[in-house]
C-alpha cells in the first residue's frame, strides 16, 4: 500500500473517530443514481481485487467509505464498512479497535439498508 493511501486511511479514521455510530447509521439514504451506481462499481471492483490484486483494496475501500460518508447510505454501504475494516486489520494491530468498530457499523447497517 502506498503512502498516499495510508495517509488517506488515517484521515478517514480521524473523520470516523469524530462521528458516533448513531450519526453514521442515521445518515440519509443517497438518492443520486450516479452515486449509487458508482458505489456498485467500486463494490464489484473490491470483490475482484480481493482475489486478483489485494494490495489495491485499500484504495478502493477508502473510496467506498468516502462516497458513503459524503453522499449517504446505499444498499451496498455495508460493504464499504467491511472492506475498510479488513484493510485496517491488514495494516497492523494498532488499527484493530477501529476495524472492530466498523464491523459493528456493518452489522447495524445491514439492518438499515434496503
Amino acid at each position: 500500500m502506498n503512502d498516499n493511501v495510508v495517509i488517506g486511511l488515517q484521515s478517514m479514521i480521524a473523520t470516523l473517530h469524530n462521528m458516533t455510530d448513531e450519526f453514521i447509521l442515521t445518515m440519509t439514504m443517497a438518492t443520486d443514481k450516479r452515486v449509487i451506481f458508482l458505489v456498485k462499481v467500486y463494490a464489484e471492483l473490491a470483490n475482484m481485487l480481493h482475489f486478483i490484486n489485494p494490495s489495491l483494496l485499500g484504495s478502493v475501500s477508502l473510496r467506498l467509505a468516502d462516497l458513503t460518508l459524503r453522499n449517504g447510505l446505499t444498499p451496498l454501504c455495508p460493504l464499504a464498512f467491511v472492506y475498510l475494516g479488513a484493510t485496517l486489520l491488514n495494516m497492523g494491530t494498532e488499527y484493530i479497535v477501529h476495524a472492530c468498530r466498523l464491523g459493528g457499523c456493518w452489522m447495524a447497517s445491514c439492518l438499515l439498508c434496503p
